[in-house]
Parts: structure tokens; sequence; C-alpha cells
């Protein structure tokens, strides 16, 4: 009984032993792991130039613009360091940060625009860190435009699905309206045709009385000249010492002007030019 005792006692403090044991155990391998993703997170942190700080949206966990559709790039610089914000069709942004200094970068995205990926460099040396960014559009007109391409989408696929009901009607009525249209077409084609021949004939006609007035004032220029200087005139303008009109070109001749030979008959005797010109002649060009 005495020993039974005394082995349960020895039993007793084993067990409180090995507790402790395992106790202390447990807890260094804990302190141990916290200790290696500290070192881990500190030197993640001391590889970054830069520290992004913009938020994502809570429910959709994007980055994503305000109404009027800008964003605001939002970070800190851990060392001093050059930044650049590269991206397709996007103006390079470039700018010197100095350590522990919070910078704010404004980005605009066009209404037609889903969204935009951009790329947040700092280098500093041979250093450099990169971040990329994919900011989402939420602007008033975007939404407005994608749901109008939505109902829009909505509304043709209504109407190929009612249109599809009726195709066989709508064929034959196309068929139909095929043959019109070759027919007008055929009887445009003839009126057209008729047209260019009629003006055509026209055309000739004006060419015909175009030859044939230029043949008439050729015949006049003629008669003219036959009647200013044939060889029965019997009166020369240029030995009259007054001035001398035509009564059939309606010209009068100046003293002093060359003379020419015409018919006496049709001389006309004025005072002074101006009352020539006021009964209708003109004065000879030479």
């Amino acid at each position: 009984m005495f020993h039974s005792k005394r082995f349960n006692g020895y039993l007793a403090k084993a067990s409180v032993l090995i507790l402790s044991i395992f106790s202390f155990s447990s807890a260094v391998t804990f302190t141990h792991s916290i200790t290696t993703q500290e070192v881990k997170a500190a030197q993640v942190k001391q590889s970054k130039l830069i520290e992004v700080t913009s938020k994502k949206d809570d429910l959709s966990s994007k980055y994503q613009t305000n109404e009027n559709g800008i964003f605001y790039i939002k970070g800190k610089s851990i060392k001093n360091a050059q930044l650049w914000i590269k991206g397709k069709d996007f103006k390079t942004i470039k700018r010197n940060v100095s350590k522990n200094e919070h910078f704010k970068v404004k980005v605009k995205l066009a209404d037609s625009k889903k969204k935009m990926k951009l790329k947040v460099l700092a280098t500093a040396g041979k250093k450099h860190s990169q971040e990329q960014m994919s900011i989402y559009n939420r602007s008033d007109t975007y939404l407005t435009a994608v749901a109008s391409s939505k109902a829009a989408k909505s509304s043709s696929i209504a109407a190929m699905q009612s249109a599809s009901s009726s195709a066989a009607e709508s064929s034959k009525s196309a068929a139909a309206e095929s043959s019109k249209t070759a027919e007008s077409s055929s009887i445009a084609k003839a009126q057209s045709e008729a047209a260019a021949v009629q003006a055509s004939r026209n055309a000739e006609s004006s060419s015909t009385a175009a030859a044939s007035s230029r043949a008439a004032a050729s015949s006049a220029a003629v008669q003219t000249q036959s009647d200013n200087n044939t060889t029965g005139s019997d009166l020369y303008t240029g030995t009259q010492g007054q001035i001398i009109g035509n009564s059939r070109s309606h010209i009068y001749h100046v003293p002093g002007q060359a003379g020419y030979h015409m018919n006496s008959a049709n001389a006309v005797y004025f005072n002074n030019e101006q009352e020539a010109q006021a009964q209708g002649y003109r004065k000879a060009l030479r």
C-alpha cells in the first residue's frame, strides 16, 4: 500500500514535468514562427521602393473611378526614388519622390473605356519595384452608355425573334419588291437613254444655230465692209473736215482719224461727238 502511494506520487510528478516540457516547446516553436514571418515581411518591405495605398471598392474588390471617371493613385515612397506611371493610351507621368513622401496622381478614363491597365514603377539606382493596377470605369456617362448598349442588344434580339416568325412572308414580299425595283430600274434606264438622245439632238441643234449665227454675222460684216470700201463709194471721210457717221454701221469718224470711202447717201453729219453718241453712234477705232 505504501509502495503504491509512492509510485502514484512519482507518476504525477512525471506527468507535470512532461506537460511543462511540451508547453515550453510549443511556445518556443510559435515564437520562432512569428519571428520568421516578421523577418520575411521586413525583407519584402525592404525591397519595395514605394507602397500603393489606393483603396479598392469594398463590393467588387477592384480599383474603380468615381462618377466622373476620375481615379487617384495614392501611395507612399519608402526611399528616395523616381516614380513612373505608364500605360497604353496613357501619357506617361514621371516625378521624383522623397523618402516617406505621400504622392497622389490623378487619372481620367475616357467615357468609352471600360478599364485602364497601368504600371506604377519606382527606381532608385539599380533597384526598382513595380505594381500593376487595373482601374475600372464607373463614370455616369460610361454606365449609361453600357446600359443603352445592353438595352439596344436586347431590343435587337427581340426584333430578330419577332422577325423569324414571319421570315417566309418577308421573303415573298422582298422578292416582289425586288421584281418591281428591277422593272423600275429598266424603265429609268430607258428614260435615261431617251433623255441622252434628246440632249444630243438639242446639242446638235444648238451647234447648228450657233454656226448659222456666226455665218450671218460674218456675212453682215462682209457686207458692211463691202459697203464701206466699195470702189463705187463717192465720199472719203478723211478730207471732209467734219464729224461724219455711217447710217448703216452707226460708226462715226472725226477729223484726224484714218479716212475711208463710203456712199454719200449713207453719210450723217454731226456738230460734235456728244451729238453723234446721243443718236446711238460710236467712234471708229482707227
